[in-house]
């Protein structure tokens, strides 16, 4: 296809470029999640680029590469903990293991949420800002 000024365009492969672009920039100053989420998108562009192009939607795009990289659309920022203030029990049982698992202990006998949420409350004298 032309565009206006006579030049070839081709919509995936400015997606691709577009992509690359971005995690080039990442790349030298991301952080720590976007770096990991160019580690898994510049493999597959050209999978992702084809529904970009034709702008679909993120949750859509995620659940179409579940079947090929499923890790993708796993990665997620870190939970903003503020000693004292943070609602323990809006959070996930993931992300409450993954609290106390930073705070250097453990959960022994959690069997629900509660109980996690619990431990988190009870540790959160160690809780270090990183």
């Amino acid at each position: 296809m032309k565009s206006g000024g006579g030049k070839n365009f081709d919509g995936l492969a400015a997606a691709e470029k577009a992509i690359q672009a971005e995690c080039d920039k990442q790349k030298k100053s991301g952080s720590p999640e976007m770096k990991k989420i160019c580690y898994y998108l510049e493999p597959i562009k050209r999978q992702i680029s084809v529904p970009l192009n034709s702008f679909k939607p993120a949750d859509r795009i995620c659940k179409t590469l579940k079947k090929t990289s499923p890790e993708i659309c796993q990665v997620r920022k870190p939970v903003k903990i503020e000693k004292g203030v943070t609602d323990y029990n809006k959070l996930r049982i993931k992300e409450l293991k993954r609290i106390i698992a930073d705070r250097g202990t453990t959960c022994q006998n959690c069997l629900d949420k509660s109980d996690y949420v619990k431990r988190c409350m009870e540790t959160e004298n160690l809780h270090t800002e990183l």
